[in-house]
């Protein structure tokens, strides 16, 4: 479906919902089992994989707008699931929710490999079929391993190990629950209530037992909890916000505009380009992710956030390589280009990792699972506002020199 330019829609038609059901989760879903949540949103994945591919070989707009409504249910299934794993991660060590942010990236290449694989098996070259039969195997693969998540909850239910870091999720505070909007007020001025030869100090027991606290399920709970876990959280949440909208503004497009010389003799060099693009990006993002979960290598928390806002450079080098600035010998040269692709997504995964690590290890307690949980839709804001963006940004790929020489090869 090239003429509907699926690769910047798409996305955005994922996420919006991602993001949406990962907030509804948190704000009506509270009491609501992992369990319950993690099964069916698992096995509505795995179906969505079996059906997609079969609706988009429909092909022009039937198939696009039926692949659309079929896409926002994807979307709403993956925030369930999404939010849900990060939730859960928090109340493990902190390793727990390193290896979740790697196995994204794990499973980002892995999918590359497979896309690979089935480019050389199933060669559009030599049948046109061959393209929707390479596209069937790999989203058969995607459906047979969310099939086998959905299972794997059942073991999860009955693993020792795991229920004890998930009960403490569930423990709740006898007296004071850090939920309460209020309790941000209680945090803030308790300090200020006890003045300099003063005898007594406000307690937040009696505080929050003046007033009834919002009703829980409501959109003014949440959003009071999204204030304070991202006020407590020392700006990390932030800046994890910060490493997607950039990511997302810079790739897939920005990224994909360039020339890489040593792809330029083989067959079907488009769909070969993408694939090495998206290879190097996830490899590499898997690569720092793994880096972030390392005792050795973490940061303190204001040199994350540094190393966050640094990465806008990134966002310049990828234009000068898009509208060929001189000098050629390096703007367009294939070890410049892939050299600024394997750092920024080093960045990305390494960044991202360190945020979504940390973040949770600044508050105690019960307000661990409530970070955690915000830390899937900290991620999808991110990526909302970054496709957003990535819109804008597709008018300006339109003009650049090698958007031109894509068009005039194909």
């Amino acid at each position: 479906m090239p003429d509907y330019q699926i690769a910047n829609i798409w996305p955005f038609i994922i996420n919006l919902p991602l993001w949406i059901s990962q907030v509804y989760m948190v704000v009506y879903g509270t009491h609501i089992s992992i369990y319950t949540r993690l099964m069916p949103s698992f096995a509505i994945l795995a179906a969505s994989m079996v059906i997609i591919p079969l609706v988009a070989n429909i092909g022009g707009a039937t198939g696009f707008y039926i692949c659309d409504v079929l896409l926002l249910f994807f979307g709403l299934a993956s925030g369930v699931a999404q939010g849900t794993t990060f939730m859960a991660a928090a109340a493990f060590p902190f390793e727990y929710m390193a290896i979740v942010m790697l196995g994204n990236g794990i499973s980002g290449f892995g999918t590359n490999l497979l896309r690979g694989l089935t480019l050389v098996i199933w060669p559009s070259s030599k049948d046109d079929k061959n393209e929707f039969r390479g596209a069937l195997a790999l989203f058969l693969f995607a459906a047979l391993i969310l099939g086998l998540c959905s299972l794997m909850t059942i073991v999860l239910k009955k693993n020792e190990f795991a229920q004890y870091y998930l009960k403490k999720l569930e423990k709740k505070s006898p007296s004071v629950n850090s939920t309460d909007p209020r309790y941000e007020q209680v945090l803030n001025n308790t300090q200020s209530t006890l003045s300099p030869g003063a005898s007594h100090q406000t307690h937040p027991e009696s505080v929050l037992s003046k007033d009834p606290a919002p009703e829980k399920g409501s959109l003014a709970l949440y959003l009071t909890q999204a204030k304070i876990n991202l006020k407590r959280t020392d700006g990390l949440l932030y800046s994890l916000i910060y490493v997607f909208v950039l990511t997302f503004i810079c790739y897939p497009g920005l990224a994909s505009d360039s020339t890489i010389r040593f792809l330029e003799k083989t067959k079907e060099y488009d769909s070969w380009h993408i694939l090495f693009v998206q290879a190097c990006f996830n490899s590499m993002d898997a690569v720092g992710r793994y880096m972030g979960g390392l005792a050795c290598l973490t940061l303190s928390n204001p040199m994350i956030k540094i190393q966050s806002l640094l990465r806008t450079v990134y966002l310049g080098i990828f234009l000068l390589i898009s509208f060929d600035v001189s000098p050629d010998w390096l703007f367009q040269t294939d070890w410049f280009i892939m050299l600024n692709l394997i750092l920024f997504s080093i960045t990305n995964g390494y960044v991202s990792t360190l945020c979504a690590v940390k973040a949770p290890q600044t508050v105690e307690g019960e307000a661990k699972g409530q970070v955690g949980g915000f830390i899937g839709i900290t991620i999808s804001t991110g990526i909302v506002i970054g496709s957003l963006l990535a819109f804008a940004m597709t008018q300006v790929i339109k003009v650049t020199p090698e958007y031109e020489k894509q068009q005039a090869t194909e």
